[in-house]
């Protein structure tokens, strides 16, 4: 079939226009972390680095230290289209935890729609989650952590 227009037909125009799609939805969005300098494994079109997290596992303690090595103490990776950033610097998570933490208040992941454990506060977004963390914030201040330190370290021993 032809074009009326082009003296070419409809399925060379197709295949001239899906590897500029394929870059646009595939390729593209996993440059969001290179455009905003913060380093990390290159990615793979669509799947990002799955495959990476996959074979190291997900909670690797070792695999994690080495990418801290060999990034810095902050570094990206895309799970698919999702991206997700990693900060190991304890005044940059003071800072995204204490002080930027109404801005962070919807985070990717399950909800549970179930009592009790739908209403922890791991499990809760938005309006739900910033009115529990304001009212657990004062039980857990600096001050008050260290009078059950030691009552928590008699506990543990």
């Amino acid at each position: 079939m032809a074009l009326d227009v082009l003296p070419i037909p409809l399925t060379w125009v197709l295949l001239a226009i899906l590897p500029v799609l394929f870059y646009l939805y595939a390729v593209r969005p996993m440059q969001v972390f290179k455009k905003m300098g913060v380093p990390g494994p290159t990615p793979l079109p669509l799947i990002g680095n799955i495959v990476m997290v996959l074979r190291d596992g997900s909670w690797n303690v070792e695999e994690e230290r080495q990418r801290i090595q060999k990034y810095g103490k902050v570094f990206g990776l895309l799970f698919g289209k999702t991206p997700l950033l990693f900060i190991s610097d304890k005044s940059m998570l003071r800072d995204v935890f204490v002080k930027k933490f109404h801005a962070l208040g919807d985070r990717n992941g399950v909800t549970l729609d179930t009592k009790p454990s739908g209403r922890m506060l791991t499990n809760l977004i938005g309006e739900d989650w910033k009115n529990v963390r304001s009212t657990l914030s004062p039980a857990f201040s600096g001050g008050k952590l260290r009078l059950m330190a030691e009552a928590i370290n008699s506990c543990a021993d």
